[in-house]
């Protein structure tokens, strides 16, 4: 059991990706009316039925924590695997503002190192099973899957480990406000920001319908010509032949934060939306010009040394 790709699964998940090397049979969970969240009743009884081997929470959209405690003990009385894939919010699980998958009953709990962990591109696989059980998942992953270790990468994500230690629950926190945030000044504009009446958001992530504009592949490509990144998404209940063009885009907050933006910035980045994509006009120079005010990262130990040697206190 997985997370669609329209519920804001990921396409590793499916047939297509890495699942799909191990079986065609995969079930979707089903989700609440919102589309952004596991219908955890529902869950339950299909999971009843169809008897999983294994279900895998987390996703691409990753709006909020997943129904880790409230699937562990069904999945743990049937022998159900419960596989959390933390690839894009481990840094906000390390800086304790999301959830803690394997203190809520995850068996395993797997990750990027390079997205909210403000690493290198690595991947890691965290569990307390046992030392036997283990032996599986180490083999799994070499020579299972990987063939070399890129050792080469190691010592940056050492020091970015250090940095989570020293600034990750500040740039977490600040990371999911400035998300919030954003979304609210963006609905404000009279944008279609999702999940409004949740919040919009409990991670670094929005989602927007901009079928309005011409689907997310289009506004997507619109907004990279004047210099502002981010992809199409689609959105819960799309239907998969909508994937090249999709109703929605996904915007992450998570580097806008590493540079020291905070929630001015966003009522900023809202103002160039609705100028882009609202009023017609070209801002490319503008948000180049915004952005040169932010070519520091904030939350890294090379941030304090430049404090100490000019004598000034740090700004986070």
């Amino acid at each position: 059991m997985v997370n669609s790709t329209p519920g804001g699964g990921h396409i590793s998940h499916h047939r297509a990706g890495s699942v799909g090397k191990y079986t065609s049979n995969i079930i979707n969970f089903p989700l609440t009316p919102d589309g952004y969240r596991i219908d955890v009743e529902r869950t339950l009884e299909l999971a009843g039925v169809f008897a999983p081997k294994v279900t895998i929470l987390g996703k691409s959209l990753f709006l909020f924590p997943e129904p880790v405690e409230e699937l562990s003990s069904f999945c743990k009385e049937r022998g159900i695997v419960l596989i959390y894939d933390a690839a894009h919010v481990l840094g906000l699980i390390a800086g304790r503002t999301f959830q803690d998958p394997l203190e809520e009953g995850a068996l395993i709990m797997t990750g990027s190192t390079h997205k909210t962990f403000f690493g290198s591109q690595r991947g890691i696989v965290l569990s307390d099973v046992g030392n036997k059980e283990w032996r599986k998942i180490d083999k799994g992953a070499f020579p299972g899957s990987s063939s070399n270790h890129h050792l080469d990468t190691l010592v940056s994500l050492a020091i970015s480990t250090y940095e989570m230690m020293e600034f990750g629950e500040e740039y977490a926190r600040q990371t999911i406000a400035n998300a919030r945030y954003l979304g609210q000044k963006l609905l404000d504009l009279g944008f279609k920001v999702q999940a409004a009446d949740l919040g919009f958001t409990e991670s670094h992530q929005l989602a927007i319908d901009v079928a309005d504009f011409g689907g997310g592949d289009e506004v997507a490509r619109h907004l990279t010509d004047n210099n502002i990144i981010l992809n199409m998404n689609l959105l819960p209940f799309e239907p998969l032949s909508r994937v090249t063009n999709p109703a929605g885009i996904r915007i992450g907050v998570l580097e806008m934060t590493r540079v020291g933006m905070n929630e001015a910035e966003m009522e900023t980045i809202a103002s160039f939306f609705k100028k882009c994509l609202m009023d017609g006009k070209y801002v490319g120079e503008e948000v180049t010009e915004f952005r040169k005010a932010f070519q520091k990262v904030q939350y890294s130990f090379d941030h304090l040394e430049s404090d100490a040697e000019s004598g000034t206190e740090p700004d986070n």
